[in-house]
């Protein structure tokens, strides 16, 4: 019997973390249930190689094979999988494209679908506010990648230019009808049990243990200028290092407000954008709005 796969996709910066280590923490009662958690080192360890060889044109047939053997072997004799890797879709220093937002995602979703063509899925993702998703996503972005401008990494565009719906209808254009679970980021603290509850079981979410945890603070604006012109000065340490000097030397507070490059106007757009597109995705046959209980 194939394990069944239910799939947290992220997005980016909408508590994947605390949701990952949660499910990490709570491994023991998982296991009880008949559920193994693949975390996203594993996956991109294990998973996501296979997929970039399939994209290249490697033989599928065996790649099937081979991701089976590593599905049946990660499953430990559950009959159902957790995987969470919200670069699964795709990077962040590859977020924009035009104005599609993870404008490869369904690409690389399908190529997942078509390693595992027996088995039965279940998708899960968060979306957020955009006027607060790509400061964040920008913030974080710094961590990993090349240094760029906020302007370059926004492809000189703006955030209501972008569309979870587009993304969402996209997924919904893929073969073989895949469920996908949907919830606002804003509401995370009162869906989260909800969330687990639909990926798993409510006798399971009933005593599973969520970790104390803080979001990753955002840097303030005058952090981000630091950094900017620490790495155009030719300061050579890893960016982690830099980052945490800057949070230092200018925390956020009255003095150093937080990171928001988009002026009051933007966001009431962007905002009634997001409030447009969870309207529109919520009314998508393929989509299931997960909503607070709380």
């Amino acid at each position: 019997m194939n394990p069944k796969v239910i799939f947290h996709l992220g997005v980016h910066k909408t508590a994947s973390t605390h949701l990952q280590r949660s499910f990490k923490k709570n491994q023991d009662l998982l296991d009880e249930y008949g559920f193994t958690y693949i975390n996203p080192k594993q996956c991109r360890e294990a998973l996501f190689p296979i997929t970039l060889k399939l994209r290249d044109g490697g033989d599928e047939a065996s790649l099937q094979k081979h991701t089976e053997m590593v599905f049946h072997g990660a499953a430990n004799g559950n009959p159902n999988l957790i995987i969470s890797d919200e670069n699964m879709i795709g990077h962040l220093d590859q977020l924009i494209n035009k104005n599609l937002i993870y404008p490869w995602s369904h690409f690389r979703l399908a190529r997942f679908f078509r390693l595992l063509p027996t088995h039965e899925f279940e998708m899960f993702v968060g979306l957020r506010n955009l006027a607060t998703y790509l400061p964040s996503a920008y913030v974080e972005n710094l961590l990993h990648a090349k240094y760029q401008t906020f302007e370059s990494f926004m492809n000189h565009s703006n955030p209501w230019d972008f569309s979870w719906a587009t993304m969402m209808r996209r997924f919904g254009n893929m073969p073989a009808g895949r469920k996908f679970n949907v919830w606002r980021y804003e509401d995370y603290g009162s869906t989260k049990s909800e969330i687990v509850s639909q990926m798993t079981t409510p006798a399971l979410a009933h005593r599973f243990k969520f970790i104390n945890k803080h979001p990753r603070p955002i840097l303030s604006h005058a952090a981000v200028d630091y950094f900017a012109k620490a790495r155009n000065s030719g300061r050579t340490e890893r960016s982690i290092e830099i980052l945490q000097e800057a949070g230092e030397l200018f925390p956020i507070g009255e003095q150093h407000p937080a990171f928001q490059p988009f002026s009051q106007q933007d966001i009431e757009k962007a905002t009634e954008k997001y409030t447009q597109d969870i309207r529109m995705i919520a009314i998508m046959d393929h989509v299931r709005m997960v909503a607070p209980t709380e």
